[in-house]
């Protein structure tokens, strides 16, 4: 494994957003019927930005439009919002091999079409977490998930939801798992523990077709902190408050912790990971 550092993503600098995640229109797109995909928060960048990613996913553009539409969803938000996201990236090469992404609701029209949707109002979304499946350990997708945590509250946010996938796992009747058990323990105890990023097609289940990295592993939100609020078979929604003390070096400090551990489990001494400063 190659020593990474972590970056805020910079609009300057789209090629250290990871591939996938500049590829993905996901959360720009809600095609369920009588769901309004507008907002006040949209910016007339975003608005441009939506219809794009909706003629995207009608077959009307190619990848490099896609990436287009996905570039004017960033400018926009970071524009009117602030930063929405971190990189890993390689040390030797900066080469990018993890993207996490996070907006507020109303930039995200997907996040009104979700089964468990919506978020409430005063949180943030942790959107998407895309990443190369062969190269970055859930240590590393909590590592981004700290910064990311820290980042915000020190932005004065005071919570953060996601909508977690769960993989495949066994669907379960309601009222089969003892009721002293929280929403978290329940959907811990039926998780699917490979560290995949999964794929879902709609079906009767979930009513939610996404690619690899659109949502985020329930297991690794729950990992970070999270717990469940609204619970499903595959895309339950989780939250966690954000607590005023947390800061930049604490949740480094533990991404570095998480780290080392790692890089000693796996025998190798001179493994370095590092962070630039925060936007």
């Amino acid at each position: 494994m190659s020593p990474v550092y972590i970056q805020p993503i910079e609009l300057t600098d789209l090629d250290g957003i990871y591939s996938e995640a500049l590829n993905s229109t996901f959360w720009q797109t809600c095609d369920e019927p009588g769901v309004d995909s507008g907002s006040t928060e949209l910016s007339s960048g975003l608005i441009s930005a939506r219809n794009g990613a909706e003629r995207a996913s009608e077959g009307s553009q190619t990848p490099s439009d896609t990436r287009f539409e996905k570039e004017s969803w960033l400018n926009a938000v970071t524009l009117t919002w602030g930063l929405c996201g971190f990189s890993l990236r390689r040390t030797n090469q900066h080469t990018p091999i993890a993207t996490l992404l996070f907006a507020p609701p109303g930039f995200t029209p997907r996040a009104r079409c979700l089964p468990t949707a919506p978020v409430s109002s005063d949180a943030i979304l942790l959107a998407s977490l895309h990443y190369a499946p062969f190269e970055v350990t859930e240590s590393n997708q909590r590592a981004l998930i700290d910064v990311a945590l820290s980042h915000l509250t020190n932005r004065g946010i005071k919570a953060v939801e996601a909508f977690g996938c769960s993989g495949n796992i066994d669907q379960m009747e309601e009222g089969t798992l003892p009721e002293n058990l929280t929403l978290t323990e329940q959907v811990i105890d039926s998780l699917d523990l490979k560290n995949v990023a999964h794929a879902c097609t709609a079906d009767k289940m979930s009513d939610v077709a996404h690619g690899p990295g659109d949502l985020i592993s329930t297991k690794v939100l729950i990992e970070a902190g999270f717990t469940v609020v609204r619970p499903h078979p595959t895309h339950p929604r989780l939250r966690k408050n954000l607590t005023p003390n947390l800061d930049w070096s604490e949740a480094m400090g533990s991404a570095l912790d998480r780290q080392v551990a790692l890089q000693s489990a796996m025998g190798k001494k001179n493994y370095e990971f590092f962070s630039a400063s925060r936007s």
